[in-house]
């Protein structure tokens, strides 16, 4: 069980994919001298005070997002008909663009959480998920090394307790509990992962309940796909047949009211992507969850492995919610708890599908051949490997197959000032 607990914090303070870069990849990938030019600052995002702004350049035509909407199919069947040297869209789903009046270059802040702050929150959630047979001054641990652990203890206790240190820490983000009746875990200022308790008493009383929100239970996959396309179906859950629409819904409204924060003004929560697995004699659907800023979605994924450019890395929105009756049994994945820093005003108008594309065309190696399956408008955060330091783009994303070296491969171009981003992954990720 100790495995279990470390895998969550290794997910909390690595949210983003695991990267392999290659000192050759830009020669693979990009033939201009445009390649690695993202403006990615040089401040350090706990101080807000220097952020410095992004300049909005006019380098390339913009249109404005009112009059864009209704020009995008037209766009979008220009570009699947154009013959572009290294980019084919024969078969590429042009996703409907978002509605949205306006978008803008953010850093993104991760304020830390006083051990008081996060003791309430975990009060409140124990209260809100009716929960009463947990002793927090035994239960309650932290795994943040501010304080010394007991390694002759068994997991759980092997870590400190809290009340034995409370209030005298000075983060409230290590703060956890694993018992099988519940879990939680503090990060990021917020809750990062937990489990009301229901899958694990469902399918192995007694066993820790951290692994609901692992997804442990739910590997045997029987049907997966966007819930646009399986929303009217539906599954034998624990409390009787459930649609997975009706079942999204929930998990929507669930995140958007907050675990507690809801982050930002005007982020919401969508969940695009379910899979639904069975378990013991019922059904359970895993939906990807991911935010949606004033109306534009985040590129969301899972684990996996990614090969690009050494300066920076590309992060998905990682986040899995799971329902075995037809409400939040279980979450781990990205916390709400933080704040968004403009780098630019508001911009109304953006750079199109097709000068986007030209963009990426003229980017890409001469010798490079990718077959476009999907295109989409998202806003995608760029870490900065050096700083840390996350900026989020909002980006025309290409995600297709690349001919030259057998990967899959997304690129993603920023619609503001026209930098291209990159990261390719294996076929079987």
């Amino acid at each position: 069980m100790r495995r279990v607990l470390i895998v969550i914090i290794a997910m909390m303070l690595f949210t983003t994919v695991l990267v392999s870069c290659s000192s050759s990849i830009n020669e693979e990938i990009a033939g201009t001298e445009r390649q690695n030019t993202a403006n990615l600052g040089n401040t350090d995002i706990s101080d807000n005070s220097q952020v410095e702004s992004v300049s909005v350049l006019a380098n390339y035509p913009r249109i404005g997002l009112q009059d864009y909407r209704a020009l995008y199919t037209d766009e979008g069947k220009t570009v699947s008909q154009k013959d572009y040297g290294k980019i084919h869209f024969s078969e590429c789903r042009f996703a409907a663009f978002p509605d949205t009046s306006e978008v803008g270059i953010y850093n993104v802040m991760y304020p830390d959480i006083t051990a008081e702050a996060s003791l309430a929150t975990i009060e409140a959630w124990l209260a809100s998920e009716h929960i009463e047979n947990i002793d927090l001054k035994t239960e309650l641990r932290d795994v943040s090394n501010q304080y010394p652990s007991n390694e002759s203890a068994d997991y759980p206790y092997d870590y400190p307790a809290v009340f034995d240190y409370y209030p005298e820490f000075e983060s409230g983000n290590g703060f956890f509990i694993n018992t099988p009746f519940c879990h939680l875990q503090m990060g990021y200022y917020n809750i990062y992962s937990m489990s009301n308790g229901v899958i694990t008493q469902y399918v192995n009383p007694g066993n820790k309940s951290g692994l609901d929100a692992m997804g442990f239970y739910s590997e045997n996959i029987v049907e997966g796909g966007l819930v646009s396309d399986l929303k009217d179906k539906s599954y034998q859950l624990l409390n009787g047949e459930v649609k997975i629409g009706d079942a999204a819904d929930t998990v929507k409204k669930y995140f958007e009211k907050g675990t507690p924060l809801t982050g930002p003004e005007g982020m919401t929560i969508d969940g695009p992507y379910v899979s639904v697995f069975s378990i013991g004699d019922i059904y359970g659907y895993n939906f990807n969850v991911r935010k949606v800023y004033k109306g534009v979605p985040f590129l969301y994924g899972n684990n996996g492995t990614q090969r690009g450019p050494s300066e920076y890395y590309v992060q998905f929105d990682i986040k899995n919610a799971y329902t075995i009756d037809g409400n939040v049994d279980a979450y781990a994945g990205f916390s709400q708890g933080f704040e968004f820093v403009p780098l630019t005003d508001s911009q109304t108008q953006i750079i199109s599908l097709l000068t986007a594309t030209d963009i990426l065309d003229s980017f890409l190696a001469k010798e490079m051949k990718i077959d476009v399956s999907e295109v989409e408008y998202l806003y995608c955060t760029i870490v900065d490997k050096e700083t840390n330091k996350e900026t989020v783009y909002p980006c025309w994303v290409y995600t297709g197959y690349n001919h030259s070296d057998s990967r899959n491969i997304r690129c993603m171009v920023d619609s503001i000032n026209g930098e291209v981003f990159y990261y390719t992954y294996p076929t079987e990720s």
